[in-house]
Formats: C-alpha cells, sequence, structure tokens
C-alpha cells in the first residue's frame, strides 16, 4: 500500500478527489511508516516465537 501512494494511482482511476479513497488508501508516502510497520512484523514474529518455546 506504501508503494502504491508513491505512484498517481488514484488520479489514473480517477478517484484523488473522492474522500474515501484518500481515507483508505492515503495520499502520502512516508518512510517512517515503512519502518514502523518492518518493526511491527519483527515484534509479532519474535513474539511468536517466544510463545511457542515458552510451551
Amino acid at each position: 500500500m506504501e508503494l502504491l501512494q508513491l505512484t498517481p494511482f488514484l488520479e489514473i482511476l480517477g478517484l484523488d478527489s473522492k474522500v474515501w479513497a484518500l481515507l483508505l488508501f492515503g495520499n502520502s508516502f512516508s518512510f517512517t511508516d515503512l519502518v514502523a510497520y518492518t518493526f511491527g512484523f519483527f515484534t509479532v514474529i519474535i513474539s511468536e516465537n517466544l510463545c511457542i518455546q515458552l510451551k
């Protein structure tokens, strides 16, 4: 999703003026979002592995 925000895909689809599309897809790319998603992903993986080891 974040990478799609780098492209004008909402304009191509004619949805760039629709509020619901902007809310759903976002209208700006943020590198910090990618960092946060990566951190969250690894947090879940580590948590799952710890839970499996404790069983």
